[in-house]
């Protein structure tokens, strides 16, 4: 437990690469699905599946984990018999696909759409949509969001799949980049 909390300390102080690779993201997410772990007990396990070829491509810095964080906390958190949390990345031709499900709450209607209209939001107007969207619930994904439109030039994928009670999906399709070729 406290390895892995030196780990997150460390490495969301440290901001002297805003950029890294996919399989840095994944220690970092992985530390922390560790300290949930720890923290739920039985009530929460998680799975990570990741093609080797995808660990060297080239992310914003706390990308992945704000979906795991996001997964926990509002997805396994809210359940009384708890869930899992699958976390999968793997390369289609050109691109990286990065899938977060959870088997918690899910989300209603209402609430699916409102978080759609805050993503929706930021793929017109970015700047203006993040200042003036008062969705502070959903601040971390904004700007995980807003850093992967950033750093690859709008060609992001993005979409939710959600049912109240069964759960979350979030899928993430990006260029697989293995260099930093713009800066957040």
């Amino acid at each position: 437990v406290i390895n892995n909390l030196a780990l997150l300390m460390r490495t969301s102080i440290s901001w002297n690469n805003d950029i890294v690779s996919i399989g840095d993201e994944l220690e970092f997410s992985e530390a922390y699905l560790e300290l949930q772990k720890y923290h739920f007990g039985d009530k929460m396990s998680y799975t990570m599946t990741i093609e080797d070829e995808c660990r060297d491509a080239r992310i914003p810095k706390l990308t992945i984990a704000t979906f795991v964080e996001n997964a926990c906390v509002h997805g396994i958190e809210g359940t009384s018999e708890g869930g899992m949390v699958f976390l999968t990345v793997s390369k289609d031709n050109d691109r990286v696909v990065i899938e977060i499900e959870d088997t918690g709450t899910g989300m209603d209607e209402k609430t699916a759409d409102e978080f759609r209209e805050v993503i929706k939001a930021h793929d017109t107007d970015s700047e203006s949509s993040f200042i003036t969207h008062d969705k502070k619930k959903s601040i971390g994904v904004q700007n995980a969001y807003i850093r992967l439109k950033t750093f690859f030039a709008d060609d992001i994928q993005f979409e939710m799949y959600t049912e109240q009670g069964v759960g979350t999906l979030i899928t993430i399709n990006i260029p697989y980049k293995l260099q930093e070729e713009t800066v957040c």
